[in-house]
């Protein structure tokens, strides 16, 4: 009999990193042929998720609305969350954000459901939602498991709360395959990707547009993404005078033409979860500069053998380092060609089969590895 498994998200049909990655391990999970998927989400800003998931899956909402009052309806949200894993017989519910394990761990007290604590972002950032802050204390008393995205974000976990289950790191897989394209040494583009909100530090990137096109007037910066800073950022590129050069495109369907054309990848997030773009980037051979922000870009950027990391935020250095590689071909070649280095462990056949592996430990109690509260990936 297939074991029911129920992701939890605030609402799937977003276009952000975390839905994304959501959508590529559930649709990965339903392909093992011993899973029944469910996608339960909070509320709906579209009729359709925006990246593709197995029509094999089942997705539901409980508020068919764009957002909901979390603590006005709190204990309606528990109870319907209770309703629907008794109804569908869910083994093991997923939430895709700590700062739903505050609705989540009551819904499935005193059932059969297990619980695992998703961490997406990272231990230090609650994205100004003191939700977020009480559900990883009550995940790390009352969760069956909590699975962070790097190392050092389960450190930081360890480090700050007493938990009371086994904790794992599970690395988030690149959804794109390694590409065998030769890297492009004459482009004269730089790419950025996500969305556009203070955490991703798009502000930062146009102060050190502004002092890098001063030099390097024959380049192209392009950044793709939406979002609520839009028209501030807009407005920067204008008052900078930075219109020839720096290119908001949206979000985009063809997110591997950018990546094949690029010449780097620079991220200037203030924090991350992890950084899949980073991850992506690299499949496609380019170099990658980044601030050294909490977490996950140290985990995959080797300094100095396939890019560079800066330290947050000084922006002088992170122009310098960008500048370095534009007038090095040679460097940006080397980089490139190393570019693949240590990234065995985000292949999706490598990060689906620790998930499966946990998936079945805790169905199957008996599991050795499901015995250290430490377990790493």
């Amino acid at each position: 009999m297939a074991i029911k498994i129920c992701f939890f998200s605030g609402d799937i049909t977003r276009s952000g990193g975390t839905e994304r990655v959501t959508a590529v391990i559930a649709n990965e999970l339903i392909t093992l042929k011993k899973y029944d998927i469910f996608i339960l989400s909070l509320t709906k800003q579209h009729e359709e998720s925006f990246y593709m998931i197995n029509r094999k899956i089942q997705s539901n909402v409980l508020f068919n609305m764009p957002s909901v009052n979390l603590k006005k309806n709190y204990f309606h949200i528990v109870s319907s969350i209770r309703e629907y894993i008794k109804k569908n017989q869910i083994d093991i519910l997923i939430d895709v954000d700590t700062v739903l394990d505050v609705f989540s761990i009551p819904a499935t007290r005193f059932t059969s459901t297990k619980f695992i604590a998703w961490e997406h972002f990272n231990y230090y950032e609650n994205l100004g939602v003191k939700f977020r802050d009480y559900g990883r204390w009550l995940s790390a008393r009352f969760a069956d498991a909590i699975i962070t995205i790097t190392n050092e974000d389960k450190s930081y976990f360890q480090q700050n709360l007493k938990i009371h289950c086994p904790i794992y790191s599970v690395y988030n897989p690149n959804p794109l395959r390694p590409k065998q394209n030769q890297y492009d040494t004459s482009s004269k583009m730089i790419l950025s990707a996500g969305r556009l909100t203070n955490q991703k530090g798009f502000d930062m990137l146009l102060d050190i547009a502004k002092e890098l096109f001063q030099t390097h007037k024959d380049w192209k910066w392009v950044i793709l993404g939406e979002g609520e800073e839009q028209h501030q950022l807009e407005k920067k590129i204008e008052e900078y005078h930075l219109e020839n050069h720096v290119i908001l495109k949206g979000n985009v369907k063809n997110i591997e033409d950018y990546y094949k054309n690029a010449a780097m990848f620079v991220l200037t997030s203030r924090y991350e979860g992890f950084g899949l773009v980073l991850i992506e980037a690299k499949s496609f051979g380019l170099p990658c500069v980044s601030f050294k922000c909490k977490a996950g870009p140290a985990e995959i950027i080797l300094d100095h053998v396939n890019g560079y990391l800066v330290n947050c935020f000084d922006l002088q250095t992170m122009c310098k380092k960008i500048s370095d590689l534009i007038k090095d071909e040679n460097k940006r070649s080397l980089f490139s060609m190393h570019a693949l280095d240590d990234t065995e462990k985000y292949q999706i056949s490598n990060v689906i089969e620790r998930w499966d592996n946990i998936l079945e430990g805790m169905y199957s109690p008996k599991k050795k590895f499901l015995k250290s509260r430490t377990q790493q990936y």
